[in-house]
């Protein structure tokens, strides 16, 4: 059964790469705008929502026979109300990162428009650093510590994107894009410092969903 099990993987194999390598290949690459929106299920605290705003850079890869490639790097911000410490209600923000990969199959209308149909898996990054003051009075006046609290949030997940490109000229693209992402797994770190008593804790970030559109331009090579 070993050895069926290995005949049948190597034939899957040699299948796949007669398919990839076995075609003349054109590559783009580019830049995006893509204002992603993130809604995140954390298990043991509240749902997270965030808006974050990326520029991606992009790359896309076509073989003749249709089969295509695609990686997205993506830097941005996160914007968000559901990173906060206990009695505040403002609008918390940090960097974020996101990485993904995705494999699929490109229709062609004409010698311009191409549509892409591509599943992904992905892995995304959040951080967000907050400080509060805290007053206690005392007799003759007041003293004041803090509250500092950093958390990390680690998503990774699966998803689709339909992916677009027209061109204006031989070498230039027009670019466009709606991904959606589903996170099959992931963790928030979240670690501090609370009137001079350090704490960490971590827990399960799993479901929900971020929804990526994206525009942009794209140079053929």
């Amino acid at each position: 059964m070993k050895s069926v099990k290995k005949i049948l993987l190597a034939a899957a194999v040699a299948f796949c790469g007669a398919i990839v390598f076995g075609q003349g290949w054109s590559h783009s690459a580019g830049l995006s705008l893509t204002p992603a929106y993130y809604s995140v299920n954390v298990r043991g605290d509240d749902c997270k929502d965030a808006f974050v705003p990326q520029i991606s850079a992009r790359y896309i890869g076509q073989a003749s026979n249709g089969f295509c490639l695609a990686g997205t790097l993506g830097a941005g911000l996160v914007v968000s109300e559901d990173f906060k410490l206990d009695g505040e209600d403002d609008v918390s923000a940090g960097p974020s990162l996101a990485l993904c990969a995705g494999v699929g199959y490109a229709f062609h209308f004409g010698e311009r428009l191409t549509l892409a149909a591509l599943g992904s898996i992905s892995f995304d990054w959040m951080q967000v650093k907050k400080r509060k003051d805290i007053y206690a009075a005392v007799s003759g006046g007041s003293v004041s510590s803090s509250w500092t609290q950093e958390e990390n949030l680690f998503l990774f997940g699966i998803g689709a994107e339909l992916l677009g490109t027209f061109k204006i000229s031989d070498r230039v693209s027009l670019l466009g894009s709606l991904a959606v992402r589903f996170f099959d797994a992931g963790t928030l770190a979240r670690s501090g410092d609370k009137q001079g008593k350090s704490y960490e804790t971590s827990f399960e970030a799993r479901g929900n969903v971020c929804v990526a559109p994206s525009i942009g331009a794209a140079w053929t090579f």
